[in-house]
């Protein structure tokens, strides 16, 4: 984590999520530290891909990176994650 210029709390990283047959997977992301508020979190495809990349069951402690995609299918995907406290 860390802060940004106008206090902002920001941290960020990658996840690789492993897709089942069909092109979806979800992956568990943990923070190296908890939140005070529950951060907003933008998550990244790896390439252009008209598939769905989304973080849910977000809190302060972590996030489920969740990927629906029919362009990959059965292999590991990368995604970049950052998630940002406004201060």
């Amino acid at each position: 984590m860390a802060r940004g210029p106008q206090g902002d709390i920001v941290e960020l990283g990658t996840a690789t999520v492993t897709l089942d047959g069909s092109g979806d997977g979800t992956q568990a992301v943990i923070f190296t530290e908890t939140y005070v508020d529950t951060p907003s979190i933008l998550v990244a495809p790896p390439r252009a891909d008209a598939g769905t990349y989304s973080a849910t069951s977000t809190a302060k402690t972590g996030f489920t990176v969740t990927v629906a995609t029919s362009d990959m299918t059965s292999q590991d995907v990368k995604v970049t994650w950052v998630a940002v406290e406004k201060g």
